[in-house]
């Protein structure tokens, strides 16, 4: 068993994987290298939340309440936003005018030193802060 580098999940990798996107056998490979090493990726809990908003829209609301049920299941540590996390995000969406909850997802890697996974295309605006892992 070998140590996995930390990998923060935005909501957008989440979804890959829960519909079966393109990136979605991405986002289910690292999943299976922290189940295997017995760690756990992260993800802010204001991206949870938007996961569960999206699935929500386009499904209803029993699929999205199946859909955490899978997430809770999986290998994946949610933070919550505490004071100096939000302080960031809010930096990050001044710096670089992400969206608001992906600046979470930004923050979170910043702050961990951790490989952000995501598939919009706007994180590229902040390739200078952090390491990204685009799925594309």
């Amino acid at each position: 068993m070998h140590a996995v580098k930390p990998h923060v999940l935005d909501a957008s990798a989440l979804m890959a994987y829960l519909e079966h996107r393109k990136g979605g056998d991405v986002v289910e490979s690292l999943l299976m290298q922290f189940r295997a090493a017995q760690q756990s990726a992260l993800m802010s809990v204001v991206n949870w939340g938007e996961t569960y908003y999206g699935v929500w829209r386009r499904y209803g609301r029993v699929p999205a309440d199946q859909a955490l049920d899978i997430v809770a299941r999986l290998p994946l540590l949610i933070l919550n936003a505490d004071p100096v996390t939000t302080k960031t995000a809010a930096a990050f969406k001044i710096r670089f005018n992400l969206p608001y909850a992906d600046s979470f997802a930004a923050a979170l890697a910043y702050i961990h030193s951790a490989r952000l996974v995501a598939s919009d295309p706007h994180f590229e605006r902040v390739k200078t802060e952090i390491k990204l892992l685009r799925l594309s």
